[in-house]
């Protein structure tokens, strides 16, 4: 990865997959270096519609299947893989086993794994991500899940724990962001790579995907604004 340039993955987690079709589509114009078919489009469209679909509009774009997965790590990424995903998620926290198995996924199918650190403490995370990366693990991502931010958003936001993840982790540290605001405290905090989610993504219609778009520049433009200031 070059370390002057983040990554950008879009997040879809709308329930109309046909709205989804527009949302990639878009997301493949402005330059997202990766297209997500979230947990909520997976749960309502499956592995075997909503992935063939995104994948044939995202074509050499990576396709990642945000399943979070919590067991049958050496399985449900293979599957994922067979239907068009490049990525996919495993659920981290307390769950060494599905990661064990999901690596092996990796080392035998080439499906590439990203550990989700969501719910896991920050005191906790440098030992995550030091135990995820030794197991094989390629990538992790901080994540303050939706539920989580309802009750503890006054104390801890999206971006928090980037920093400590970074401390240890010889492997890209990502994170979940869902406004300006948070892609912009990431990014200071050292994230590789920034996963759009929310609104900026499965509303983006309501204003011509405006939002969306000066998302995926914002990141990428980045390293050159900060080398400017």
């Amino acid at each position: 990865m070059n370390s002057n340039r983040r990554l950008v993955q879009t997040i879809i987690n709308s329930l109309d997959i046909e709205k989804a079709r527009e949302t990639a589509a878009m997301a493949v114009k402005f330059g997202s270096d990766q297209i997500g078919a979230g947990t909520s489009l997976l749960y309502s469209g499956g592995l075997v519609r909503v992935l063939p679909a995104l994948k044939k509009i995202a074509g050499d774009i990576p396709v990642v299947a945000d399943i979070k997965v919590h067991d049958g790590g050496g399985y449900f990424p293979v599957e994922a893989q067979k239907y068009g995903a490049d990525f996919c998620t495993v659920s981290t926290r307390m769950n060494y086993g599905c990661c064990r198995q999901a690596a092996q996924a990796h080392l035998l199918y080439g499906v590439t794994i990203i550990g989700d650190l969501c719910t896991v403490p920050e005191n906790e995370i440098p030992h995550y991500v030091v135990e995820l990366q030794n197991i094989g693990l390629q990538s992790v991502c901080v994540h303050l899940t939706a539920d989580e931010a309802r009750y503890y958003g006054r104390f801890r936001q999206a971006w928090d724990c980037v920093r400590t993840a970074k401390s240890v982790a010889k492997i890209p540290v990502g994170c979940v962001v869902r406004s300006f605001e948070d892609i912009r405290r990431a990014l200071d905090e050292g994230s590789d790579w920034v996963a759009i989610s929310g609104e900026m993504a499965d509303n983006g219609a309501e204003n011509g995907y405006a939002d969306l778009k000066a998302a995926i520049e914002m990141v990428h433009d980045y390293h050159n604004r900060s080398a400017a200031q």
